[in-house]
């Protein structure tokens, strides 16, 4: 199953994904990656990752949930309005950035 994730880029950038993944800045905040896992190596590097400062996983389960706000002003660029789920704004995300399919 994939890992989808928000991260602010320069703590990404000093602690990459000990696993296969993909990332991408935000076309509105380039402060801020989204990061696809689709597989960890173990669940300590996952659990150790998913405890740094700001970084926020976006469950399957909860994308019937409204977009948080940061999602609108990172990816407002590719159609991401205040009005989405997190479901509906990871759709729109795909067509720019196909990693983003789940």
């Amino acid at each position: 199953m994939k890992h989808f994730y928000t991260i602010p880029t320069a703590t990404l950038l000093a602690n990459l994904p000990n696993g296969a993944s993909q990332s991408t800045t935000t076309p509105g905040r380039p402060d801020w990656s989204l990061v696809v896992v689709e597989a960890w190596n173990d669940p300590i590097s996952q659990d150790t990752w998913e405890a740094l400062p700001q970084c926020t996983e976006h469950h399957i389960w909860n994308w019937g949930a409204p977009v948080p706000a940061l999602m609108v002003t990172a990816f407002g660029a590719w159609g991401v309005v205040a009005t989405d789920t997190i479901g509906e704004a990871v759709r729109k995300i795909r067509v720019s950035w196909p990693a983003a399919r789940h």
